[in-house]
């Protein structure tokens, strides 16, 4: 069932299929020599006027150059003024390229070759751009506006000749903002020398004109050859970060304007303090396409937001749905470093930073959980009894944001086990389990009042997260196994500090580790449909296969998506 936001939350995303989409008006300069069409989406509280690159001057579009495609004019509801530059666009074609020297016209040619636009139906329209006079490329953009007020962009296009010099097909789009009060774009990322470092978000800041205006993505290892001259200054000239996930947004008069893409696209984020004159920043992206093959039909994909801006937590879920549609997996940081005691919009603080309230023992003592330093220590001795530490209410369907880290591991697991991605162990030539030595600190994160719904946190090779008591039980299927292993190992060193967001839905559990999806939509066949939530008491002070619970929790945080369980 779809949930209705509240007002001050409707926002859209412009799903660029790029450029144009519904009602076209067809109009005439002030000359009245030829007929101008452009096209006016409004949908939900977003008015969007897509444009093609011939000029304009009429009561929609006053003044509009020619040269400029996309969306001419972006407005609000609660924003009346154009978020673009009214004599630029954004989201404007504005480059191809192959990284050689070449004429002005040539680099530009998408703003100056012909375009035409079809109408598709009452929400989507077509811009086609026939094959360019120098590049050949021929290329279709399309807007179609959703249901909901996103704009999705669809770029389609086809190399017709052997015209890119160095194998590769490079495209440029640029968004010219109007006067905002901060020039700077938000993303997550890491500096670009440690790429392994926890994603945080940078604000991305740029001296001047082409320089350290480009971030590409971490694993965005590509090296595209150009000439030592190549005078389109963004497109190479990288900063210092690197993005870990492809989205980013710029705020602009009370309003956040997102850009979101397809991990697979592999784009790269770009920006200018002045592209579109003095206080007019530009916000823009590439996309390339390496060893190009004449006559083969590329596809890009992008959505865009435009919504009145509360806070950053706030475009984190508002984003979240269309960057999982893209294929992303959308990430809720918690940052250290920030208010300890600030939770994330939507959720409620489950630990308070100063005592145990709301949290219980089920034995009659408590001797080994306390609050240090404004976080929840666990200090274990013996490990007979159920001395994990329970929270007093229940919950049924939840999202759960925790910071834990083992804080030490004085002892020696030295029958740990390899698990495969099926959730079997690793066997040696005699068919034996192999065995390993790994520090031996173990702990975990009950859910809905259950040991065997347990999401794991220790030191084995697979990483945290794991599901011991579903990928164990031969009851289940190979399937059910598989699923509750982790797909990668995103742990960081002990001593360090990690995040788990762990969504608890029906009998589903998906469980993200320090940004990376360790568990995805797993099946926990059988689990209650409520319970509490607790953190685990492990073990005993010994070297062994069970090793004892030296962890610490802080800012636990829950956002119920259904009502707690009596």
């Amino acid at each position: 069932m779809k949930k209705k936001c509240p007002t001050q939350h409707i926002f859209v995303v412009m799903v660029l299929t790029l450029f144009y989409g519904l009602g076209s008006i067809h109009a005439k300069d002030k000359s009245g020599d030829r007929s101008i069409r452009y096209a006016i989406l409004e949908r939900r509280d977003v008015k969007a006027v897509i444009v093609n690159n011939e000029p304009v001057d009429d009561g929609v579009l006053p003044g509009h150059r020619g040269g400029y495609s996309g969306v001419a004019s972006l407005t609000h509801n609660r924003q009346k003024k154009n978020l673009f530059v009214p004599s630029y666009a954004g989201l404007n074609f504005e480059h191809i390229h192959d990284g050689t020297v070449k004429p002005r016209d040539v680099l530009f040619e998408p703003r100056r070759a012909p375009m035409e636009i079809k109408r598709i139906n009452r929400y989507t329209a077509e811009l086609h751009q026939p094959p360019t006079p120098h590049w050949q490329l021929e290329s279709w953009l399309k807007y179609q506006l959703l249901e909901d007020g996103v704009l999705e962009m669809t770029l389609e296009c086809i190399p017709q000749a052997r015209t890119f010099k160095n194998d590769y097909i490079g495209l440029f789009f640029a968004s010219y903002i109007h006067q905002p009060e901060s020039l700077d774009i938000h993303f997550l990322g890491c500096p670009s020398n440690d790429v392994d470092a926890k994603p945080q978000w940078v604000r991305g800041v740029t001296p001047a004109h082409g320089e350290l205006s480009t971030h590409p993505a971490v694993d965005d290892n590509r090296s595209f050859a150009r000439d030592p001259d190549f005078p389109l200054t963004l497109v190479f000239n990288r900063s210092n970060y690197r993005y870990s996930e492809p989205w980013y947004y710029g705020v602009s008069h009370g309003m956040a304007f997102v850009l979101m893409f397809r991990p697979s696209d592999q784009v790269r984020l770009s920006q200018s303090p002045s592209g579109g004159g003095r206080g007019n920043p530009a916000w823009d992206f590439q996309w390339f396409i390496p060893e190009y093959e004449v006559g083969k039909r590329y596809q890009f994909v992008m959505r865009a937001m435009y919504v009145p801006f509360e806070s950053r937590e706030q475009i984190v879920q508002a984003t979240a749905p269309h960057r999982a549609a893209l294929g992303q997996n959308p990430t809720l940081v918690m940052e250290p470093g920030t208010d300890e005691k600030a939770v994330p919009e939507g959720f409620v603080s489950l630990f308070n930073g100063i005592n145990l309230d709301g949290w219980t023992v089920k034995q009659s003592e408590n001797h080994d959980w306390r609050v240090v330093d404004g976080v929840i220590d666990c200090d274990p001795h013996e490990g007979r009894g159920d001395k994990n530490l329970w929270t007093t209410r229940n919950y049924r369907d939840f999202e759960l944001l925790v910071d834990w880290r083992i804080k030490k591991s004085p002892y020696i697991n030295r029958a740990a086990k390899i698990i495969l991605p099926n959730g079997t162990y690793k066997k040696d030539e005699s068919g034996k389990d192999v065995s390993i030595e790994v520090p031996n600190t173990d702990s975990g994160i009950f859910l809905r009042g259950r040991h065997k719904s347990q999401v794991n946190i220790w030191c084995w090779p697979v990483g945290s997260g794991e599901v011991w008591g579903y990928r164990t039980d031969p009851t289940f299927s190979p399937e059910v196994h598989a699923g509750v292993t982790p797909r990668v190992k995103a742990d960081r060193p002990i001593g360090e500090w990690n995040t788990f967001y762990i969504v608890m839905k029906g009998d589903r559990l998906t469980v993200r580790l320090n940004g990376k999806r360790v568990i995805d939509n797993a099946q926990l066949p059988g689990i209650p449909v409520g319970g509490p939530i607790a953190l685990q008491h492990h073990g005993d002070r010994k070297d062994g296969e069970w090793g004892a619970s030296f962890v610490q929790f802080r800012r636990i945080f829950i956002r119920e998506l259904s009502q707690p369980s009596s």
